[in-house]
C-alpha cells in the first residue's frame, strides 16, 4: 500500500523519527511510514491482524494477529502497537544499512567475508 505521489503528503502524527500518513480514508489505520521524508514502510490493520512492512525489501518486520479491533487498533493498543512496529522497522533498517556497508567493504577488497 504505497501512495503514488500524486497528492501532497500530510503527516498525521509521528513516533520518534517516523512520520505516519494515512493512505486511505476508508481504512483509517493504514499508514505509509516516512523517515526524513523517505518512504520506508507501511502499516496495515485488516481482519484483526496488524502488520508493518519495510518498503525497501518488502519484508514484514512486525505483526500481531491478536488485536482487539477488526480493522483498526483499539485506543488501548494503538500507541503500544505502533511503537513496537517502529522499533522493529528501525532495527530492520539498521540491519539493511550494516549489510550494505559490509558488502561495499568486501567489494572494495577491504573486508574478506564469504557470501
Amino acid at each position: 500500500m504505497v501512495d503514488d505521489g500524486s497528492q501532497e503528503l500530510v503527516y498525521e502524527f509521528s513516533i520518534a523519527e517516523f512520520d505516519f500518513v494515512e493512505i486511505c480514508s476508508d481504512c483509517p489505520q493504514d499508514y505509509n511510514i516516512y523517515r526524513n521524508g523517505e518512504l520506508v514502510g507501511y502499516a496495515q490493520t485488516c481482519y484483526g491482524y496488524f502488520f508493518t512492512v519495510c518498503t525497501k525489501d518488502e519484508i514484514r518486520v512486525y505483526e500481531n494477529g491478536d488485536i482487539d479491533g477488526y480493522d483498526a487498533l483499539s485506543m488501548d493498543e494503538r500507541d503500544a502497537e505502533l511503537t513496537k512496529a517502529v522499533n522493529c522497522l528501525r532495527e530492520h533498517l539498521e540491519d539493511l544499512l550494516e549489510v550494505a556497508y559490509l558488502k561495499a567493504l568486501k567489494e572494495c577488497g577491504r573486508l574478506p567475508i564469504d557470501d
